[in-house]
């Protein structure tokens, strides 16, 4: 699809990185100008090398896994030895290979590569499982929040593919519902910034290829049609943000409906030898709200919790596999940001990460005896006072969470 465009930004994130040099480690790659999903694919592959060697350590393997804070130590332990993690030549390359075709493909087919990646053929995989591959993903954010919400309300231990399969179609309608003709437009953004290698404006076009397959990956086959269509008739292989805003305008428009600017009437623009000034596409003094949205992949009005609430009030979610009751309450709706922040530096060292894989961790406890016993453990390694104001704060949030159920 993209041949030439992804080896070109193959040589140029090598030579960015690499060089010429025969070796490189994790730390001084992740330090170099790539994309930011690149890093984050490459950093947590190896990771998961670092954990299959030590998982089939003989000694390791006698260390009992189910101890409390054990899950959150291994992870810290192998999240500090990956940025020393040393690259031959040959095998940064491969990584980097892997990492640029798996972020393109995501990219441009969300819904395909997820469910292809997560599960690789399996029918089913692990609620930790699927969590742990999730991390390999930073665009489109909202899919790894929401299907870990979703996954924890409901209770699967398991997932099978078929209901992620209609997990994520329900999640992409709820997100098409919720945009505007110029919103959707502006989630085909980091699919310029990846293959510009730069935070792309408006104005600067790539294949049209991409595009189409992310609005058909997004089961929107009329609107890709439509593009696809108007290109044909008007000899284009390109487009840019804006044109592509214009297309979806023009093709959600009613009979006599009249366009706010005049530079957003026609459906395509003629190619330019110099880029439009950026006024050019600014919205009128009339919708401010609008302006700073062009510049964002996620506008700022996408509401996942209203997304959350459409999917779990939805009738057919008890038709899922595998579904069951709704669990306890999720500790991250119970956690303001202001506390999370307060919490992450006061009593986690300043790793969110490890904050994060705790309350993970006593999302999955049910019961209170069970929680206060890996509290307690918690505790303990990180050599924390259990009557500091702060600590407190933290147990009686943990322990609300459980306050209608068993003591």
């Amino acid at each position: 699809m993209l041949e030439k465009e992804t080896e070109q930004i193959i040589s140029t994130l090598a030579e960015r990185t690499i060089g010429r040099r025969e070796s490189i480690t994790l730390k001084d790659a992740l330090a170099a100008e790539m994309p930011k999903a690149v890093k984050v694919y490459m950093r947590t592959e190896v990771i998961r090398w670092l954990k299959t060697d030590m998982d089939s350590a003989p000694r390791f393997g006698k260390v009992n896994r189910n101890a409390p804070g054990i899950n959150q130590l291994t992870v810290a332990f192998l999240r500090s030895l990956a940025d020393a993690y040393q690259f031959t030549r040959n095998e940064f390359l491969t990584l980097l290979d892997d990492a640029v075709h798996f972020v393109e493909n995501y990219l441009c087919r969300p819904q395909w590569t997820l469910e292809n990646f997560l599960f690789d053929n399996k029918d089913s995989v692990s609620a930790d499982n699927l969590f742990f591959r999730l991390g390999y993903t930073v665009e489109y954010s909202y899919f790894g929040r929401l299907i870990q919400k979703l996954v924890r309300q409901w209770g699967w231990k398991k997932v099978q593919a078929e209901d992620f399969r209609a997990l994520i179609s329900k999640i992409d309608n709820q997100v098409v519902r919720q945009h505007s003709p110029r919103e959707l437009g502006m989630l085909t953004k980091p699919i310029f910034d990846f293959l510009l290698l730069s935070d792309a404006p408006l104005t600067r076009a790539i294949p049209l290829d991409p595009i189409l397959l992310f609005f058909e990956d997004k089961k929107m086959s009329e609107l890709k049609d439509h593009i696809e269509r108007v290109c044909g008739i008007r000899e284009r292989s390109e487009l840019t943000i804006k044109e592509v805003i214009g297309l979806i305008q023009d093709f959600h428009s009613e009979p006599g409906e009249t366009d706010q600017k005049p530079e957003e009437k026609p459906v395509m623009e003629k190619p330019v030898a110099e880029p439009e000034p950026e006024e050019d596409v600014a919205e009128p003094p009339v919708k401010p709200p609008e302006e700073p949205r062009e510049q964002t992949a996620e506008p700022a009005q996408v509401s996942e919790e209203a997304i959350q609430l459409a999917i779990s009030s939805d009738e057919t979610e008890e038709t899922l596999v595998g579904s069951e009751e709704a669990g306890l309450p999720d500790l991250n709706d119970l956690i303001s940001k202001r506390q999370r922040s307060r919490f992450i530096r006061k009593l986690f060292k300043k790793d969110k990460d490890y904050f994060d894989e705790v309350i993970e961790e006593l999302n999955r406890t049910p019961t209170w005896k069970e929680a206060s016993q890996y509290l307690t453990r918690v505790y303990e390694v990180n050599n924390l006072d259990p009557f500091s104001e702060d600590v407190i704060r933290f147990t009686d949030i943990i322990q609300s969470r459980f306050a209608n159920t068993e003591t």
